[in-house]
């Protein structure tokens, strides 16, 4: 990157009786599109450039070189009218633009957004409980874990994110898993209405009673359509009875990856065996140094392994978590009758259960800068023993340069999911009653290493699949961008109609086409990155 300009002066600012920061821009055209935007936004308003720490804080990612987008300018828009005042003047400067929350999206596709201007919705962090205590007005810059902590500041609850540092908006508008929702289902199923900046800079607001055909959408698809300014969400009471958390953890060999996956197996609800909502099954399957003295390392440290060229040997973590003050025996008792070499137990609250998983804020997976992490998410009713023991020797055989890949389980309660019909959202797979998700881990801006990598990631999840003898159904929040439509969004073909139908009238320009974007179908024309 070249040299920058010099800083605009405040001649600008006192020109058009404006006070809002202005550092200096990247580029001719990001000049002239700044010098455009000025009069437009409010006094607290900033325009940032590559330089200034408005600029650094707003584009630190968690990753630094894959699947990431590039901006050439950053607005710090203070109210709902500078996002729609910044989309309309990019508009007419032919210029993408995105809005960032928590920066922790990582796909293929955002690496197509170059030069762009970058929406940091960092001032839109209020949560207002509304009257009816039963509902929230939630801004589109809190993260999850914002959200989880004022909430409970009022005992009150509600599903958000399992990580703390993701924004609280864009897992929702993929569906969202959350610790929560065997009881309250999807984050999607919680969302009673959005205040929506359409691609023209209009303001829509989305709810069952106006606009409904884009609320369907938005719940699922819903990075496709917009930027989520503020949505109003459904809370819940803390009580005595669902205050306090358990867990235990097992670690186990790798051999006895069949056994442990029994056990899971049996566990499991979904739509003709329901299981408790308290339940959460939780692990991995990761390469680590050697086993010594009956030790292992926390899992909060599970992700801090340096790139050196070590043996290192697969064991599977188990976190057996319960929205209660003890596990039930008939839970535990099947992981400890296969000896772990290590098991760790013990009770906290919610926020502790990110702290016990090592996705609070201080824990690596919410570090900026991380390694270059791509996932290759899969949806299923059950584990597939053969196909998973496929994955686990695909990755017992990978080269050092992936020493900290590992495969992710999650197997969260699914009751309040699967009670929502599937008809009535975007989120096109209720079916399933767990994820799993190879993530293919290896030193940054190295594009070798990254078409390696999505080999083996592609291989790992094939071999899943096929054990599985179901198709590909990936979850939109880990999608790696080489999945196909009908793998994010659903086989049926009404869906896929539905969807594009739907962007063709909402974003016809495709100005929302930068996380796994819907294909506009016939009748529309996409958006010609050449001409920005």
């Amino acid at each position: 990157m070249g040299a920058f300009p010099a800083v605009l002066t405040a001649t600008l600012a006192s020109a058009v009786g404006y006070t809002f920061s202005i550092f200096s821009i990247s580029n001719p055209s990001s000049t002239t599109f700044a010098t455009t935007l000025a009069p437009h936004l409010s006094s607290q308003a900033q325009i940032c450039h590559p330089n200034s720490s408005c600029y650094r804080n707003a584009t630190s990612r968690w990753q630094i070189s894959w699947g990431i987008p590039h901006f050439d300018i950053v607005i710090h828009p203070s109210t709902i009218e500078d996002i729609q005042s910044t989309i309309r003047v990019a508009n007419a400067h032919s210029k993408p633009f995105l809005a960032i929350s928590g920066g922790h999206g990582a796909t293929l596709s955002l690496a197509n957004l170059r030069n762009g201007v970058g929406i940091w919705l960092e001032s839109f962090k209020d949560v207002e409980i509304l009257r009816d205590g039963q509902s929230a007005v939630v801004g589109g810059g809190v993260l999850s874990g914002e959200l989880r902590d004022k909430l409970a500041l009022h005992s009150k609850q509600t599903v958000q994110g399992a990580c703390d540092c993701t924004g609280a908006v864009a897992p929702m508008l993929g569906g969202g898993h959350g610790w929560l929702q065997g009881r309250y289902g999807l984050m999607a199923d919680n969302l009673i209405s959005a205040k929506l900046v359409l691609g023209n800079g209009s303001l829509a607001e989305v709810s069952a009673h106006q606009h409904e055909d884009l609320f369907w959408a938005l719940r699922g698809a819903g990075h496709n359509f917009g930027i989520v300014a503020e949505f109003v969400y459904k809370i819940y009471d803390v009580t005595e009875e669902n205050r306090d958390w358990a867990y235990e953890q097992f670690y186990f060999e790798e051999e006895k990856l069949e056994e442990v996956l029994r056990v899971m197996n049996g566990m499991i609800g979904g739509v003709e065996n329901p299981g408790p909502v308290e339940l959460i099954v939780f692990g991995f399957a990761g390469r680590f140094p050697g086993v010594a003295d009956g030790k292992v390392w926390c899992n909060k440290c599970m992700l801090s392994v340096p790139f050196v060229l070590i043996q290192l040997q697969v064991i599977l973590a188990i976190f057996l978590i319960w929205q209660g003050n003890d596990i039930p025996g008939t839970y535990s008792s099947g992981f400890r009758a296969l000896q772990p070499f290590n098991s760790v137990s013990g009770a906290t609250d919610l926020a502790g259960v990110s702290v016990m998983m090592g996705f609070d804020v201080d824990a690596p997976p919410c570090a900026k800068n991380f390694p270059t992490l791509q996932r290759f998410p899969l949806a299923l009713e059950t584990y597939p023993l053969a196909g998973m023991r496929a994955a686990v020797d695909l990755l017992k055989s990978l080269p050092t340069e992936f020493n900290i890949t590992r495969i992710i389980l999650e197997a969260y309660s699914v009751n309040a999911v699967q009670s929502v019909p599937e008809n009535s959202t975007a989120f096109a797979d209720r079916s399933s009653n767990l994820l799993i998700s190879p993530f293919i881990t290896h030193a940054p801006n190295d594009a070798n290493l990254a078409r390696r990598g999505a080999v083996y990631g592609n291989e790992m999840r094939r071999v899943i699949v096929e054990g599985s003898g179901h198709a590909l159904n990936a979850y939109v929040n880990y999608a790696h961008g080489t999945e196909t439509q009908r793998e994010l969004y659903g086989y049926q073909q009404w869906r896929v109609d539905r969807l594009q139908k739907l962007k063709r009238k909402w974003d016809p320009s495709n100005r929302f086409g930068w996380y796994l974007p819907i294909d506009l179908g016939s009748g529309g024309s996409h958006y010609d990155k050449h001409d920005m």
